[in-house]
């Protein structure tokens, strides 16, 4: 049996060099850390490519992304 898509009310978003360097692993698992902390707007990781701001991108009823 295959486990149903999470669906969200966001997509990560990632900006900044070092965004390139995130692996799929560290993706899933930055998902997971803002699921569990709602309250958490924004992750700043430091790579040694350069920085990474990781947030929330939200949609809103009417299908647009805005960011919270």
């Amino acid at each position: 049996m295959t486990a149903m898509p999470e669906t969200r009310s966001w997509q990560l978003l990632m900006v900044r060099p070092g965004s390139a360097h995130i692996t799929p692993d560290l993706h899933g698992r930055l998902v997971r850390l803002l699921d569990l902390l709602p309250q958490t707007r924004l992750i700043e990781i430091d790579t040694d490519a350069g920085s990474v701001s990781v947030s929330r991108d939200c949609w809103t009823i009417t299908g647009s992304l805005t960011q919270r």
